[in-house]
């Protein structure tokens, strides 16, 4: 008789996050990529690492990235932006407080719920970029945050809204502003910390 080794089934990762940990990661979407020929870049790349659960997005020209405290550990997935924000909108309820969501992450597929709605969409396969080694480590230039052209400040806008009423004096930071270096700002909530960085426009 010939012994077959049978490989063992993939074990799911399963967050739970309350929903305004979601609607915080979620919000990475807005510099995600929308070139179908790129899908890698139209994912949310989510990872951990140091007690944090982290969303990044590029379509590099601007990346985003947004985390929250978290023990889950092992994390290393990409999901699709769209989809994520479907389960941001699915998930939203008017009333208090919000039911909490799970993601159950498998080698092929994301699941999210929250008791009542149900959302399931492929992973996305392929390695994301390590974006880490372009974001500069010292602030390099202060500058007016004021004088950015509406079009910058409406994408970082969605960056981290604000969540309420007391929370209409949340600012960016500027951690570094260069004409040949990527520009870093962040900023955070009672819920979460994010960055956001542009990359330099170089004109010939």
């Amino acid at each position: 008789m010939t012994m077959t080794e049978s490989k063992p089934a993939e074990v799911a990762t399963v967050l739970t996050l309350t929903w305004e940990e979601l609607a915080a990661l979620t919000t990475v979407g807005a510099s995600a990529a929308t070139d179908r020929g790129r899908p890698i870049l139209m994912a949310v790349h989510l990872s951990t690492a140091d007690g944090r659960l982290t969303a990044e997005a590029t379509d590099s020209y601007s990346l985003a990235r947004v985390s929250v405290a978290s023990d889950a550990q092992g994390v290393d997935v990409l999901i699709p932006a769209k989809w994520l924000d479907e389960v941001r909108k699915a998930t939203k309820v008017t009333r208090a407080p919000k039911r909490p969501v799970t993601l159950i992450i498998g080698a092929d597929t994301v699941e999210a719920s929250d008791g009542n709605v149900t959302l399931i969409a492929q992973v996305v396969a392929g390695n994301y970029p390590e974006l880490n080694s372009i974001i500069p480590a010292e602030a390099s230039y202060v500058h007016e945050f004021a004088a950015f052209n509406p079009s910058l400040l409406a994408r970082m806008a969605k960056i981290l809204p604000p969540v309420s009423a007391k929370d209409k004096e949340r600012v960016w930071k500027v951690l570094s502003m260069s004409a040949t270096r990527p520009s870093v700002w962040s900023t955070s909530t009672p819920v979460a910390t994010a960055l956001f960085l542009l990359m330099p426009v170089r004109v010939s």
